[in-house]
């Protein structure tokens, strides 16, 4: 007779057909996850989604969260210290409106000397996951970044402004489509709004984007849901 109590396959094929506690993918401890797929310390830290309007160039943005506590954290993993795996968690948590009717998604490009030093472009990997989930094409060539700059993330929002004026050229290919630009993300909005004059001056129809997370809620912002 098998011990229902003492047998450890038995556990593990219970625990997978009711899952009882799993890691949460931003703080890292093992608890039961909830709504967002986050245990409930981090679904308590994090904002409602949202969408910003407004935004220069850009007909609109989805914003998943806030960008502070845990989420801040698990971009931060994502980016700098190899936790490329939070890539599915965290585009799981994107949106893309369906009045916007996309014809492309874009990733905002890296330059390819920080392709070199990163390794990846973390907005290619998010873009991925979200074209296979919508089902809309992707496009990595459309967009390029011709001029190497200074991490905006090291920069007051002044110089923000303008380190990447004139680092984006886009292809005539986007003549005519509506371009969803793909970003971890939207502080200043500079980089969104530099990719979106560099796609809007080759023809594009219209601009929107999707971030991760913002660190600002403008007062046009509405709840996504």
């Amino acid at each position: 007779m098998i011990s229902l109590r003492n047998n450890r396959f038995v556990e593990l094929f219970l625990d997978a057909l009711y899952p009882r506690h799993c890691t949460c993918p931003t703080c890292g401890r093992e608890a039961a996850l909830g709504e967002y797929g986050v245990c409930d310390d981090c679904r308590d830290s994090i904002a409602t989604p949202a969408t910003l309007e407004n935004i220069e160039g850009i007909e609109a943005i989805t914003a998943g969260f806030i960008y502070k506590d845990c989420i801040k954290q698990s971009i931060v993993d994502f980016k700098y210290n190899g936790k490329r795996y939070l890539a599915d968690f965290l585009a799981s948590q994107m949106h893309i409106d369906d009045t916007w009717a996309i014809d492309v998604i874009v990733p905002v490009p890296l330059h390819k000397r920080r392709i070199v030093q990163r390794g990846f472009n973390q907005s290619e990997l998010l873009a991925r996951r979200l074209s296979k989930r919508y089902s809309i094409d992707l496009d990595t060539g459309i967009l390029k970044r011709i001029v190497y700059t200074k991490p905006q993330a090291s920069l007051g929002a002044r110089e923000r402004g303008h380190n990447l004026d004139g680092a984006f050229v886009a292809k005539d290919s986007c003549k005519g489509k509506n371009i969803l630009l793909v970003d971890d993300v939207f502080t200043t909005g500079a980089t969104l709004r530099n990719c979106a004059i560099a796609l809007n001056a080759a023809g594009a129809s219209k601009t929107y984007a999707a971030v991760i997370a913002t660190t600002v809620m403008n007062t046009t912002a509405h709840m996504y849901h």
